[in-house]
């Protein structure tokens, strides 16, 4: 019998936005989860709006980092985004998105974030994978 491993919490926040994609925290270790992810985005902001969000994955522990949403595919539910609340990739300022995910068989996962100009301050991502 299979004994899935308990849901994994976590908290990843970049302090400072710019214009070109940063890291939104360290990867994230799926651990043998199934690989579905709820996220809460909160762009803590008080003027800069971002003018992008990604989801990335890693397929495998020695392979590089890939998109897996990015862009406009975060306005249409799919086999990978499975429900949201809000537009992260277009988040104004102060505003929190939600969003459930299915990343599959990833190893990693990561979030980046960038506005259209100066910087944004405290974008965080939170939430589980199960």
């Amino acid at each position: 019998m299979r004994t899935d491993p308990p849901p994994l919490d976590f908290t990843r926040v970049n302090t400072e936005v710019g214009t070109s994609f940063e890291d939104i925290g360290a990867e994230i270790r799926m651990n043998g989860r199934r690989g579905l992810v709820n996220i809460e985005v909160v762009n803590g902001d008080s003027t800069q709006a971002l003018s992008d969000f990604s989801l990335m994955v890693k397929m495998h522990p020695d392979s590089s980092f890939v998109n897996l949403k990015t862009s406009t595919s975060w306005a249409t539910v799919d086999g990978v985004l499975l429900h949201f609340v809000g537009a992260p990739h277009t988040l104004v300022a102060g505003v929190t998105a939600i969003a459930r995910l299915d990343v599959g068989p990833a190893v990693s996962i990561k979030f980046q974030a960038k506005v259209a100009a100066n910087t944004a301050d405290g974008v965080i991502v939170r939430g589980n994978i199960i």
